[in-house]
């Protein structure tokens, strides 16, 4: 008799209700304790993001800067002098220029054909070819041609919030070595043997109203030390870098254009008494009450931009270490304090110390800051850097 097998009943484990299920989702404590971990990550990451952004800013703006140190030093060789901050160029007819101001073009005429007084092109016009823009330069020049000024990014520095705010305007944040400021009481001294502004006293000059001009062989203090350009932050952003309407015309922004192309070193305004710095260099909560004052190295503006003042033409970076760039006549760059001293700097603008002079008294040695400067030991990069 064959048994047949008998199969064997399946065994089922029953686990008590709710033993072995994943659970369906976080509980509000520990979303809670997620959040807070990712926002701690945030705060400690963000600073570090955006120190290397401001880093990276800091390095675009230097190179720009470099691109018009070797402009510069491109003219230099070709025309045999530096271009003046104001020059007087000849065009062969009567064009005009369209300023974007707010995405609208508006006409602005810079001045007429061969009239020296009536073409105040800036040294950022005359050295478009030396930037690589001919295209730019010959729409300048060209007769019956409306040439529509333009941002460029060369001229730009990427942490000039005001500026770049402006996306359509042309204005430009760099400045040039001018020299002493070359106003009192409100009045433009023009060159003369005895007063006004002199190749000594800076590299870039104005060379409408005067005939000052200097080549980069005739920096006597050595061109490593000797600023040609810094970044200045602090100015009319509405300006644009082709330049200054006559004021014969009645245009908008007229006038000699130092206030906005250059930055300078002040003197007592032709005092014969020692003047002590602090009445010349003012502080935010110290009003502006002459022309012969100005506000420290990077303080934001408070006050009027007016051409007939010094207040704001010096350097204003907004970099790391409260720090702006600088160009050397050399065509090296570095990036200065805002601490430097104001002697020091007196120095590093001027190209031939020893023979500076007060530009209200050419024959006056004897007042503050020029008797500083004269008896201060020669400049050393240590000094400075």
């Amino acid at each position: 008799m064959t048994t047949g097998a008998r199969s064997r009943p399946t065994c089922v484990a029953v686990h008590p209700a709710g033993l072995g299920r994943l659970p369906l989702g976080f509980t509000l404590v520990e979303l809670l304790v997620v959040i807070a971990i990712i926002g701690m990550l945030v705060a400690l990451l963000l600073p570090a993001v955006q120190n290397v952004r401001a880093v990276a800013q800091q390095a675009e703006c230097l190179n720009n800067m470099k691109q018009l140190g070797l402009a510069a030093q491109s003219y230099d060789t070709s025309r045999g002098e530096l271009p003046g901050y104001l020059q007087p160029v000849k065009r062969s007819g009567v064009n005009t220029f369209a300023r974007l101001n707010g995405g609208t073009l508006a006409a602005s005429r810079l001045g007429d054909t061969n009239a020296r007084a009536e073409s105040r092109l800036s040294m950022f016009a005359v050295m478009m070819p030396n930037l690589g823009r001919q295209d730019y330069w010959d729409a300048i020049v060209e007769a019956g041609n409306t040439f529509e000024i333009r941002p460029y990014e060369v001229l730009v520095c990427p942490s000039d919030t005001e500026l770049g705010s402006i996306k359509t305007n042309a204005g430009t944040s760099y400045v040039g070595n001018t020299g002493a400021w070359d106003w009192q009481d409100g009045a433009y001294l023009t060159p003369t043997s005895t007063t006004g502004d002199t190749k000594a006293n800076g590299l870039f000059h104005n060379r409408v109203d005067g005939r000052v001009k200097l080549r980069l062989s005739g920096v006597r203090d050595g061109q490593s030390t000797t600023l040609m350009f810094s970044e200045n932050l602090h100015k009319n952003a509405l300006y644009s870098w082709a330049g200054v309407a006559p004021a014969s015309l009645g245009q908008d922004f007229t006038g000699i254009g130092e206030q906005h192309f250059g930055m300078v070193w002040i003197t007592a305004a032709g005092s014969t008494s020692d003047v002590p710095f602090e009445t010349l260099i003012v502080s935010a909560d110290t009003p502006l009450t002459t022309d012969a004052q100005q506000r420290p190295f990077n303080q934001e503006v408070d006050g009027e931009f007016l051409d007939d003042r010094p207040h704001f033409a010096r350097p204003a970076g907004n970099h790391p270490g409260d720090q702006f760039n600088v160009i050397f006549a050399d065509g090296h760059g570095t990036a200065l304090s805002r601490d430097l001293d104001y002697v020091v700097y007196q120095q590093l603008m001027t190209p031939s110390g020893a023979k500076a002079v007060d530009p209200f008294n050419h024959g006056n040695i004897t007042s503050a800051p020029m008797q500083l400067y004269r008896t201060a030991p020669p400049v050393a990069a240590t000094d400075f850097e």
